[in-house]
């Protein structure tokens, strides 16, 4: 007679057939969820002993090691190896909150260049698929998304005012991820033509007049009125 496959940790029993079949394992203990939690847990470099152990643990199957026959048994290890990628919606940074607040996993945090007065700031968060992304390829989505809704929104690109990002290893949920907080650049084309405009050099020094005290903000109000009426 051949052997019975004993799964680890799981107790197996010989059914006796009358010669003419191959005796098989039947199951007497069915673990619970947390239990096969702990086993996949224990194994996270590999894909194919994860498998088996989640093969083995599957309750009212008779188990083998060289065929999986539970049917959602492929999408989950497809979801424990692919991890998740996360892309949050860009949104204002001053009414948003961080991707990386509460988060288990924190990141370092880097200020590259301040903050224009006036210009609004937004915030892109982007996670990696898997531990095995490069943090500079999820970097990259991150800015080619700020850059499109820069573009949308002003016709420029992107400028970091900060970035955060995660700090490896990155193994067992700590994805690689990035989060930047930006403003837009105005269009160039369109802020040359600006430029090109008496009124526009006006209004700068009439503002600086302002900020300096030297006119009150009614008088910078009155003014700014009749410079725009110019012609």
């Amino acid at each position: 007679m051949g052997n019975c496959f004993r799964v680890p940790q799981l107790r197996a029993t010989r059914v006796e057939t009358d010669g003419t079949s191959e005796p098989h394992c039947e199951e007497s203990y069915v673990p619970t969820q947390l239990e096969i939690s702990r086993e996949v847990a224990a194994v996270p470099w590999s894909a194919v002993q994860g498998a088996r152990i989640l093969s083995s643990r599957l309750p009212g199957e008779i188990r083998t090691m060289d065929r999986v026959r539970s049917p959602f048994l492929g999408a989950v290890c497809g979801c424990w190896l692919a991890g998740c990628a996360v892309t949050a919606p860009i949104q204002p940074a001053a009414s948003s909150k961080s991707g990386f607040d509460g988060a288990v996993y924190k990141g370092t945090t880097v200020k590259v260049h301040d903050a224009t007065p006036g210009r609004e700031a937004y915030r892109v968060f982007q996670q990696g698929a898997t531990g095995f992304v490069s943090i500079q390829s999820v970097r990259d989505d991150a800015e080619q998304r700020a850059n499109d809704f820069c573009k949308r929104k002003t016709g420029g690109e992107m400028e970091s005012l900060q970035e955060t990002t995660a700090n490896p290893p990155f193994i067992l949920g700590n994805f690689p991820r990035i989060e930047i907080v930006f403003d837009c650049l105005p269009n160039v084309a369109s802020a040359a033509a600006v430029g090109d405009d008496p009124r526009y050099t006006k209004l700068v020094n009439l503002k600086k007049l302002l900020d300096g005290g030297v006119i009150t903000q009614a008088e910078f109000d009155a003014e700014k009125a009749k410079i725009l009426r110019q012609q």
